[in-house]
């Protein structure tokens, strides 16, 4: 069989000049013909090829079957030894055949891979091409986010609003009919305004620290004049003493007990002394004042507070001459700003070392200690209590902690009352709330006691300092008789309190249990109608109530939540019943007695003062027990 070599350049040639379109299969009697008249073998090649093209693979394939076919049937004849004898003639030719067709079927396979190869090599080229001009696109791609992203100063500048800039901005500076319709010209405009505002802000700061300068000045001349007086006024104390011995007055001598009372903070040393005025004025035995806290660390502070004062009147004409001097990086100056800012947050909440307490002495030895701080970055005083009752029985299962909520309508004590220092909470983004049963409540009341509240008060110090002793008593005593009370109904006494507060028992209703539970105790038993009207409420209940009555009918549940201004305030309720022998559950879901008796606790029902609250409370609730326990005609 010939070599592949054998398909030259003139036979390719040849073939691409007479390959035509394939319509039909060429006679091969004909084609047979046409080689007997080639001599030269390029030609005889370029003859083989346009047979093996026009014939097509399958065609050979067919004619070599039936080749090896005859020359099959040949050697079965010859095996068999029958006749008539070998056809050499015939075998001869089907051999010929064979080979002819195997060498066209050949030369058809090496023309189709070259044919592959060549438009491998073109999608090959062209794939390449691709991938050039995809990493062409990407890099394109890139350098347009990066001219995109590309930070520019006047971008880090908060220019004020659109519309306050063109309300502001004078109309030589807007230029608003070539403004709006030109966004670049926009932005220069509002540079150009946000650069005159800046200017005037300074020269606005450059006044103002002029007259800080002027007024620091006036206060140290005051000051030490005050400190002047200082002898002179404790002379005149020493030659009053005399006086007040012969006159039998009792001499205020708690700052001479103290020696801390110096170091109080202004607005706490009006509290102490009010305070004492208040106990010798009224004699009120029960009622102890105090004074406690670091006094080493009071001194400390002082000391750094005249030097800080010092250091500002000197610095303040080097401050002054810097203005125009050389500026600050914008690094450096953002640096030592957030250092600022930083420290400025650490101290915000740091009360002074100084604090004030008022012990009162309640119903049963019970004893509330109040300690009042003073923060001097917020400018508000805040306040924490501790109550101790060792002769209480079931103490601490009421909610001690809430003691002083809502002690007056609208005073929660979990907002800063101060307008600065709520501004200064604002911008260090500091959650009061959160932090005042670390730090104590501001409540109104407190900053009256202490004078640090914005508005003026309405009474005198003396007059809500007795409005506040006279409230945190009552608040306490009823705490503590409603404990006596639940211990005597847990006790099955419920008959003798009634009849010691002279209420009239309702028939047909039994107290059988008085439990106090958790607030998810509370939550998972009641309703979730009852659960979204606890959630309104902004301030938690101090206790918890289970009362289980018995009827004629069944058991009736009723959970009840009250809060610290009790029996001021509302009561939520929730009552559950289950008839005997019946397994539906009745509720003030699905049951129109309870849920106006749930309403009516809420909105309208109202304690008599001169009657014990708690007591008068579950009469209501065993009132509702009779009706819906069928009981309703023997009632009062």
């Amino acid at each position: 069989m010939p070599t592949p070599k054998r398909t030259s350049k003139g036979g390719m040639e040849q073939e691409a000049k007479t390959k035509k379109p394939k319509e039909e299969v060429v006679n091969e009697d004909v084609l047979m013909e046409e080689t007997k008249k080639v001599v030269d073998p390029q030609d005889l090649y370029a003859i083989e090829d346009k047979i093996a093209s026009e014939l097509g693979t399958a065609v050979m394939a067919e004619r070599i079957k039936e080749s090896a076919n005859v020359l099959r049937e040949i050697l079965e004849n010859f095996i068999s030894g029958e006749t008539p004898p070998l056809d050499m003639r015939r075998a001869t030719m089907a051999s010929i055949q064979v080979r002819r067709y195997s060498r066209l079927i050949y030369y058809a396979n090496a023309m189709k891979k070259k044919e592959v190869t060549l438009k491998m090599e073109s999608v090959e080229s062209k794939y390449m091409q691709l991938q050039n001009q995809s990493s062409e696109v990407g890099h394109l791609q890139k350098e347009i986010e990066r001219c995109l992203q590309y930070p520019s100063n006047d971008e880090q500048i908060d220019l004020v609003p659109l519309e306050e800039f063109y309300e502001k901005a004078k109309p030589e500076i807007s230029k608003p009919e070539i403004t709006k319709n030109d966004e670049h010209q926009q932005k220069v405009a509002r540079l150009n305004f946000e650069r005159e505002e800046r200017k005037h802000l300074m020269n606005t700061l450059n006044e103002l620290e002029f007259r800080r300068s002027v007024l620091a000045s006036d206060i140290n001349k005051k000051e030490s004049r005050i400190k002047s007086l200082k002898p002179k006024m404790d002379s005149v104390v020493k030659s009053a003493r005399s006086l007040e011995e012969a006159l039998g007055m009792k001499p205020l001598s708690s700052d001479r007990r103290s020696p801390s009372f110096h170091l109080l903070p202004p607005q706490l040393s009006v509290l102490y002394i009010q305070a004492e005025a208040y106990k010798q004025l009224v004699e009120d035995t029960l009622v102890t004042v105090s004074v406690g806290g670091d006094s080493g660390e009071a001194n400390r502070m002082k000391e750094r507070r005249e030097e800080e004062g010092e250091e500002t009147t000197d610095m303040e004409g080097v401050e002054e001459g810097g203005v125009d001097g050389e500026e600050d990086s914008q690094e450096e100056r953002g640096s030592k700003g957030s250092g600022a800012l930083e420290k400025k947050k650490a101290c915000l909440l740091r009360p002074h070392p100084i604090y004030c307490t008022i012990e009162i002495v309640c119903l049963d030895e019970c004893k509330v200690r109040m300690k009042i701080q003073f923060l001097p970055e917020l400018g508000i005083s805040v306040l924490k209590w501790k109550v101790r009752a060792s002769n209480v029985p079931n103490f601490g299962s009421l909610k001690w902690s809430s003691m002083m909520d809502d002690l007056f309508a609208g005073d929660d004590g979990l907002q800063c009352p101060n307008a600065i220092g709520e501004a200064k909470l604002n911008q260090l983004k500091v959650n009061f709330s959160s932090l005042s049963k670390s730090i104590g409540r501001p409540f109104k009341f407190v900053q009256k006691l202490t004078g640090s509240r914005d508005e003026e008060s309405s009474c005198e110090l003396s007059e809500e300092l007795e409005r506040v002793m006279r409230a945190v008593r009552e608040r306490a005593n009823t705490r503590i008789e409603m404990a006596i009370a639940l211990v005597e109904m847990e006790k099955g006494r419920l008959h003798p309190l009634l009849e010691r507060e002279g209420i009239s028992p309702v028939d047909g209703v039994n107290l059988t249990k008085v439990l106090t539970i958790t607030d998810e105790e509370f939550i998972a038993k009641v309703p979730h109608s009852t659960c979204e009207l606890l959630k309104k409420k902004e301030l938690e209940p101090f206790v918890h109530l289970s009362f289980t009555f018995s009827t004629p009918n069944g058991e009736i549940r009723v959970l009840c939540a009250l809060w610290s201004d009790f029996p001021s305030s509302s009561v939520l309720s929730s009552f559950s019943f289950e008839k005997e022998g019946e397994g539906e559950v009745m509720s003030e879901e699905n049951t129109e007695e309870f849920k106006e008796a749930q309403t009516r606790l809420r909105e309208e029902w109202k304690v008599d003062e001169k009657k014990e609250a708690i007591t008068c409370l579950v009469v209501e609730i065993m009132r509702v027990a009779a009706r819906v326990g069928g009981k309703e005609e023997k009632m009062e």
